[in-house]
C-alpha cells in the first residue's frame, strides 16, 4: 500500500457538515508511513467501521531526555473518535500516523480556526 499524506480540510467558524466530510475520509495506505501537516491547529478524525477496537498512535518529538511518548489511542469498535490538536512543541509541524490495523478504518484530518 501507498503511504498517505493527509489533507486538512478547514473548518469554518461556522462549523462544517460532518457527514460529508466522514464521507470523504481516507483509507490509510497502511500500518505505518501515513503522516499529515501539522500547524497545532489539527485534529484527526479516525473512524473504526470494523467490529473490533483499533489503536492509532502519534509520534511525538522525543522529550529532552531521549525517550518517545507516543500518544497511543483506541478507537472502540464501530465508532469515530476525534483526537488533537497537537502542539507543534511536542508533535512538530509533521506527524506520522501508526495503526494496528487499517481494515474497516478511515481517516481525515481537519483544521480548525482560530481567533485571537
Amino acid at each position: 500500500m501507498v503511504a498517505v499524506v493527509y489533507t486538512p480540510h478547514d473548518m469554518e467558524l461556522g462549523g462544517m457538515n460532518w457527514t460529508t466530510h466522514i464521507a470523504a475520509a481516507e483509507t490509510p495506505g497502511g500500518t505505518t508511513g501515513d503522516s499529515f501537516v501539522n500547524t497545532g491547529k489539527e485534529l484527526f478524525i479516525h473512524v473504526n467501521a470494523a467490529v473490533g477496537s483499533k489503536t492509532v498512535m502519534f509520534e511525538r518529538i522525543p522529550c529532552n531526555y531521549g525517550t518517545d511518548h507516543d500518544p497511543i489511542y483506541t478507537t472502540d469498535a464501530s465508532t469515530t473518535e476525534v483526537y488533537g490538536p497537537f502542539p507543534v512543541s511536542q508533535f512538530g509541524s509533521s506527524i506520522a500516523v501508526t495503526y494496528d490495523n487499517v481494515t474497516s478504518v478511515k481517516a481525515l484530518v481537519v483544521r480548525i480556526p482560530f481567533t485571537n
